[in-house]
């Protein structure tokens, strides 16, 4: 379960962001949500980042967010599998929206704020993780960015996804998230995919969660074995999006 907590960023603690914060604490439909300011730069909001469960960023009238800061969110939203809400007026959250993922914007509000729509929207996300509604998360490693991107596109409609260049950025991911499926490119540079599947069985956190291996080779007989891998199997690059969410659904049904 998530932390039942919104980091409140913002470029100061203005009135209107106390009163959120309050709001969010004093509220009898968010009761049991905590809520805290954070200044918007790196150090405070890594500082904080384990400890909240969703972000809002409120935005002042005509502020613009660094460039460097809004990477770093939305790297740091993809790597730890978290949502922003984004508040401000249209004009300024344009320009930020452009450069974050779209499936970690979980809301965005034009100011001036509905507080009693923002503080549903709030009490309904934690809600949907308190009631086991939340979906189940897949980790894409594969070193073809777009053919990861693609996947990612597939699945977001069901799955929290997440993707990983390299065993070594997946491991960087597993230092604070979980998966509860990994889809593994077999053949990668540097690193090969049966390797970084031998890694995750050797690290004590990673070495239960199940592994289909992706493959872009329409001949399989000089690919070994799933039970030689102690991989679930192999699904072939050139699978479409009906039939992977068919193989996922079936799989999670099978082991629910």
């Amino acid at each position: 379960m998530i932390p039942k907590c919104v980091m409140m960023i913002g470029s100061k603690e203005s009135f209107f962001i106390k009163v959120l914060v309050k709001k969010i604490q004093g509220s009898g439909e968010s009761s049991g949500i905590e809520a805290g300011y954070v200044p918007a730069s790196k150090a405070d909001i890594t500082a904080k980042w384990d400890k909240c469960g969703i972000l809002t960023y409120y935005m002042e009238s005509g502020e613009v967010i660094d460039e460097a800061l809004i990477r770093f969110l939305a790297k740091k939203l993809e790597e730890g599998n978290k949502q922003l809400i984004l508040v401000g007026e249209a004009a300024d959250t344009s320009p930020v929206l452009s450069q974050l993922p779209k499936d970690r914007v979980y809301k965005v509000f034009d100011r001036p704020l509905d507080n009693d729509e923002y503080i549903q929207v709030v009490t309904e996300f934690f809600n949907r993780d308190t009631t086991g509604e939340t979906r189940k998360s897949v980790l894409i490693i594969d070193d073809d960015t777009n053919y990861m991107g693609l996947v990612r596109q597939w699945l977001k409609v069901k799955y929290k996804v997440s993707m990983a260049c390299s065993g070594q950025q997946a491991f960087k991911w597993f230092e604070n998230n979980t998966a509860d499926l990994i889809l593994l490119d077999f053949e990668m540079p540097d690193v090969s995919g049966p390797q970084v599947l031998k890694m995750l069985h050797d690290n004590e956190s990673t070495r239960d969660i199940p592994v289909f291996f992706l493959t872009g080779r329409t001949d399989l007989a000089g690919v070994s074995d799933s039970n030689e891998l102690n991989c679930i199997g192999f699904l072939q690059k050139t699978i479409g999006q009906d039939e992977l969410l068919k193989v996922i659904a079936d799989f999670f049904g099978s082991n629910n």
